[in-house]
């Protein structure tokens, strides 16, 4: 087993994961509290591909609003500079994680299951009452993006796993603990912990194939989980991790469903799921 943890995986790869500077320039005018809307509209508005990009998305199904918006600031008043930092990241890290050279996957299914799994993981928050369901978008979006890093640093060893588990039917995340000593849910966690994303989004990641471990956030794991199942269940797209699909029954007690509500599910958030596909995809 390698003894390497997975900060220090992290740590080695840096170009990989790093983002862009005009990335952080927005990213930090949205979190400053003393910036005002119409500053950080300025600086958006710098990056004129973003800018449209997020008119599109503040004018979408995601949002919901009716009447049409027009300005950045507008934008930034209406749906708050916390969901707008949590669409940029999305934004963001699928334009940098896209065309990484791996042969280990198909891409774009990778990448619908990944908005899948965000657009599902934001309806169940609603579904709960959780304080601002949007931010779950992005824990959703991001949930497997240990995958791509591994994928990325150690083909060979992935595709041994993959193998392997296609073969013998064992837990990804458990041959990936035997063959790098964490599993790519532990390595997408120390990711978002160095983008100094915020603990909910690291832990959600670390604990959604084991939500029961995850300590006062295991409903938050619970939710992403539960959103990681149903994409196979509803079809979207499969993924790289044939052995898991089923979660356990108290999940669906927790979240109030059922599995006969899960068409009715799909038919909602189909075309939330359709436009951002083709908006961030």
């Amino acid at each position: 087993m390698n003894t390497v943890t997975a900060r220090d995986f992290i740590r080695k790869q840096d170009r990989v994961y790093a983002l862009s500077r005009n990335f952080f320039a927005i990213y930090d005018a949205l979190t400053d509290p003393d910036k005002s809307f119409r500053d950080i509209g300025r600086i958006i508005g710098c990056d004129a591909g973003f800018s449209a990009r997020l008119l599109k998305i503040v004018n979408s199904p995601f949002f919901g609003f009716e009447r049409k918006i027009e300005s950045l600031d507008h934008a930034i008043a209406l749906v708050g500079t916390e969901p707008l930092a949590d669409l940029l990241f999305s934004m963001s890290v699928i334009q940098n994680f896209r065309g990484v050279p791996h042969d280990l996957f198909n891409e774009d299914q990778f990448w619908r299951h990944s908005v899948a799994c965000g657009v599902l993981a934001k309806r169940l928050a609603m579904r709960m009452g959780c304080d601002r369901p949007g931010r779950f978008y992005l824990v959703g979006l991001l949930h497997d993006m240990g995958r791509i890093l591994l994928c990325v640093r150690e083909p060979s060893a992935v595709s041994a796993i993959l193998t392997q588990q296609a073969a013998e039917g064992q837990d990804l995340c458990l041959l990936e603990r035997e063959q790098f000593g964490f599993d790519h849910a532990e390595l997408g966690a120390v990711l978002f912990e160095t983008w100094k994303l915020p603990p909910m989004h690291a832990e959600a990641t670390r604990y959604h194939h084991r939500p029961e471990e995850a300590g006062e956030y295991r409903d938050d794991a619970r939710i992403v989980a539960m959103a990681d199942y149903l994409c196979h269940e509803m079809e979207f797209s499969p993924d790289m991790e044939s052995g898991n699909r089923r979660v356990p029954d108290e999940y669906w007690v927790h979240l109030d469903l059922i599995p006969e509500m899960v068409p009715s599910i799909k038919k909602q958030v189909q075309p939330e799921f359709d436009f951002l596909l083709e908006l961030v995809v």
